[in-house]
């Protein structure tokens, strides 16, 4: 993160971060202390959960004096001190080189803190906190989705979070979502990524149309030995590629250094498949001869490795195409590219540990292209000059490319509400309220006022100032958490916090617009109005959040695998039910 704000800024992000978690509301737990938690944990537990020494990622030296102190009666506070009472449970802690309690001790405070814990969780629900809990994975990459307006077919803040644990196959459950000091770390990072990632999408640049021909792909005019990246260029006209193994050369035009900005390209590609009716035995190259030879259009940041090496873990595939036998035709896709990556093309069905397959055909069918040195891997030229190459003579499958064109960026769709850069020419207010999802507090609004402040008068400039500040608000537990805080779900935020659960419940992220409508005109909670939405929100395409995550996790469907009648079920379930899913989807959120 240091090298994304810089040291100063992070000092200050940390400290209005902090200041944040700080000030957090907390609920007053009254349960009687009948024995010296703090005590026991200052003695068999500090030491390696401290300040100086976090293991497993776990500070334990910041909390209160029991579940039921004032100042630590909060859902994350509880979750720490459950995770001691298990440990300590389970015989694991303190280790065998640390200082032993007393089977008294133990059992003292084993009893002790479950107590105070039973009332924790009593105390927390009837202050309406039972569904206070942090966003999921999915759900904080949906949310930074539709806040910041991102693109995330090729970006994911959330690469590095630890797993959500699974309660009865959900990972939404508050008590299972717990905060440990790396995961606000992650938090911290990708807010940074997350901001920078909303400005860099909005730049707005010259639309290029890059025509790519076979030269630029490859220059190779022939094979005098087997080789597995069969890719040659023979007359100038065209490439051809032989193989599909995934972890060797796909096609890449080297002098394209990648798209100048983030937005939706169109990449057409002229190409043909050619012998995938060939005079080989059956067996002999391990393909299906009756299936079409397919391209795959593969979008990859030339950053992370070489795009024309082999894989590369940013490599998301575009489309997959059937080409058409000895027929050279355009094939047209439209596809979203981040700032810098670049188009790649791979034969999709081709013979994998080719190079193997190729020797036995030459050696049985073509001995004529046998140079002296045809089996020498590091030979890089033949030993004599033959008529036909083996390149030549070759008659499988080929994956035939003539050139590729590529433009684009399309312009911006200046319909949409864009509430990000609202928030950058006029003020943070409305970026709050669509963070924190209901009205910010007026101390809210003058805490981070104060911290842009501070950071112009550190020196940054307004719009550096701003971004630190955004990076930030992603940090807060307002933001953070599913669900308004207690003392914030004043009568004019409850809408708000009714809306939030129901735009998590259906759609794994935030509200939209017309659910923020809804709530700001306050009525929201009547049936009528509580149904339309619900029924809207059917309808949009976020419901697939609500297959992929509520009913795969009640009903397992995703582990019946991914045949049609799966999608059936849940296509039923959300399209043609839609009266009863409603119905019931307002049960739920109203609890």
């Amino acid at each position: 993160m240091m090298s994304r704000v810089g040291s100063k800024q992070a000092g200050g992000l940390f400290y209005v971060v902090l200041s944040a978690w700080a000030l957090a509301p907390s609920t007053t737990l009254a349960v009687e202390a009948k024995f010296d938690t703090k005590a026991y944990v200052q003695t068999h537990c500090i030491r390696c959960h401290g300040g100086e020494e976090q293991n497993a990622d776990r500070r334990f030296d910041r909390l209160g004096a029991e579940p039921s102190d004032h100042q630590t009666a909060d859902r994350h506070s509880a979750e720490q001190w459950q995770e001691i009472l298990d440990v300590i449970n389970l015989g694991e802690m303190p280790p065998e080189d640390e200082p032993q309690p007393t089977a008294e001790e133990t059992k003292r405070f084993v009893a002790t803190v479950t107590r105070q814990l039973e009332a924790a969780r009593e105390a927390l629900a009837t202050r309406g906190q039972e569904s206070f809990r942090r966003l999921n994975r999915y759900e904080y990459r949906n949310t930074i989705r539709d806040l910041l307006g991102i693109n995330m077919d090729s970006f994911d803040p959330t690469t590095s979070f630890p797993a959500d644990d699974r309660v009865d196959g959900f990972d939404n459950i508050g008590e299972s979502l717990v905060l440990s000091d790396y995961l606000l770390q992650c938090y911290l990072e990708a807010a940074s990524r997350s901001v920078d990632k909303a400005v860099q999408s909005r730049e707005v640049v010259a639309p290029i149309n890059k025509v790519l021909r076979a030269k630029d792909f490859s220059n190779r005019k022939f094979l005098f030995r087997p080789e597995q990246r069969f890719i040659v260029n023979p007359t100038g006209d065209y490439v051809d590629v032989a193989h599909s193994d995934p972890s060797l050369a796909r096609l890449h035009a080297k002098r394209f250094r990648g798209v100048p900005a983030d937005g939706y390209y169109t990449i057409r590609v002229q190409a043909e498949g050619v012998h995938r009716e060939h005079p080989y035995p059956p067996g002999t190259l391990r393909v299906d001869r009756d299936e079409p030879i397919k391209m795959q259009i593969i979008a990859s940041n030339p950053k992370v490795a070489p795009p024309g090496t082999g894989q590369n873990s940013s490599d998301r595939i575009v489309a997959t195409v059937s080409l058409a036998d000895h027929q050279s035709k355009v094939y047209e896709f439209r596809t979203w590219m981040d700032k810098e990556f670049v188009p790649v093309i791979r034969y999709a069905n081709g013979p994998i540990n080719f190079r193997t397959s190729l020797v036995k055909l030459v050696r049985k069918y073509h001995p004529e292209t046998k140079t002296s040195n045809w089996l020498d891997v590091f030979s890089t030229e033949p030993s004599e000059n033959l008529d036909v190459w083996m390149s030549d003579a070759y008659q499988g499958p080929r994956m035939r490319i003539h050139q590729m064109e590529i433009a684009g960026p399309e312009p911006k769709d200046e319909t949409k509400p864009d509430w990000f850069s609202v928030a950058r020419e006029r003020s943070l207010e409305p970026f709050m309220f669509r963070a924190f999802r209901r009205q910010p507090l007026d101390s809210e609004v003058a805490r981070y006022e104060s911290f842009f402040q501070s950071r112009m008068s550190a020196g940054d400039s307004e719009e550096t100032a701003f971004l630190t500040t955004c990076k930030a608000i992603l940090c807060s537990p307002s933001f953070l958490y599913v669900e308004t805080p207690p003392d914030a779900a004043q009568s004019d935020n409850r809408a708000f916090q009714l809306a939030s659960r129901l735009s998590y419940f259906l759609w794994s992220s935030m509200p939209d617009e017309q659910l923020f409508r809804a709530a700001a005109g306050g009525n929201l909670s009547e049936p009528e109005t509580l149904l339309a939405q619900t029924r809207r929100m059917l309808r949009d395409p976020r419901a697939e959040a609500f297959i992929e995550n509520f009913t795969n996790s009640w009903l397992r469907l995703n582990e019946l695998g991914s045949q049609s009648p799966c999608g059936r079920v849940t296509h039923d379930l959300v399209h043609y039910e839609e009266s009863q899913l409603a119905s019931q989807t307002i049960v739920y959120i109203q609890g």
